[in-house]
């Protein structure tokens, strides 16, 4: 074997453990992350956005165990069935509806971070999609205090859309990693 067909080998060797470590690592962090399985009582679920129907639905659903009489949905106006909500709020509940600025996870954490305190909250439940979990997480936990519980509602994923929010979150990852504060 000559020595660039060696080179070449060790290359294409090491690339491919590289994209073997991502893709197990996106995986763990993206597809499979640790959520809470059965949330208990907070002052307050928040819905990530942009809500969807499956994200909006999750929160419904927890309300209606009455495990918060306040919910937050940011983005609300991006989809019918929020936006309904929003509109139209059931009885008995406090429905606050908002548009982050800036428009990203970090921008709802800093408006409910400023709501939490407005209001004395300690405990929070946000929703958001299984691949947005660990990264809304970290993003969270950097601006609020108190508990912090992560549901993920439940979707359908094609392998495809899969492989785009592995390399999407990888990015947004590293954008989070640098960025620390609040």
């Amino acid at each position: 074997m000559t020595q660039t067909r060696r080179w070449t080998v060790r290359v294409a060797v090491t690339l491919g453990a590289l994209f073997a470590l991502w893709v197990g690592i996106c995986y763990q962090v993206v597809q499979n992350p640790r959520v809470v399985q059965h949330p208990t009582a907070a002052d307050a679920i928040v819905v990530l956005g942009p809500a969807t129907t499956s994200r909006t639905d999750a929160a419904v659903a927890l309300m209606r165990q009455g495990l918060a009489h306040t919910l937050v949905i940011s983005n609300a106006w991006t989809h019918q069935r929020a936006s309904q909500l929003c509109d139209d709020p059931p009885t008995g509940w406090t429905l606050i509806c908002f548009l982050p600025a800036p428009d990203t996870t970090r921008g709802e954490a800093e408006y409910v971070r400023g709501v939490a305190r407005a209001h004395g909250w300690t405990s929070i439940i946000a929703v958001t999609s299984m691949y947005h979990i660990s990264r809304a997480s970290l993003i969270l936990k950097r601006c609020l205090s108190g508990q912090l519980q992560m549901v993920a509602a439940r979707e359908s994923i094609n392998p495809a859309q899969w492989l785009f929010q592995y390399a999407y979150q990888s990015g947004a990852y590293l954008r989070a990693a640098l960025h620390t504060d609040c």
